[in-house]
């Protein structure tokens, strides 16, 4: 469902790179990644004043975050609704930055923050 919403290509620093091409400086904090797509999925959520997830998927829909509907809903809000010009306003980039540094900067969740995990192995 996703590759017919969002084109497009991802791409991950390898390993095989780490002392040659890049290297890690600093960790200064580890948080959790279910924490930072959580405080996303809000952000994104909080934008969508349609309410298209509560307004057009059924309760089990709702329920599964993996649902093709409630991604659909998650795609627009995200993007912009297409329409017959193109692709309507979506949320502004900084949204996403703002949910995104929120996480690292606190580690309080009422400020959107996200507690420090043990890193070592």
């Amino acid at each position: 469902m996703t590759d017919l919403l969002a084109a497009g290509h991802y791409y991950s620093t390898q390993a095989t790179g780490k002392g040659k091409s890049w290297d890690l400086l600093a960790t200064i904090r580890t948080v959790n990644a279910s924490c930072v797509n959580a405080n996303i999925v809000a952000a994104v959520q909080a934008h969508d004043t349609a309410k298209c997830a509560e307004s057009t998927c059924t309760a089990s829909e709702r329920a599964d975050v993996k649902s093709d509907c409630v991604i659909t809903c998650f795609y627009r809000a995200m993007f912009g609704k297409k329409t017959k010009d193109g692709v309507g306003e979506g949320l502004p980039a900084s949204v996403l930055v703002d949910a995104f540094e929120a996480s690292f900067k606190s580690k309080d969740p009422t400020k959107g923050g996200c507690a420090d995990i043990d890193n070592t192995i």
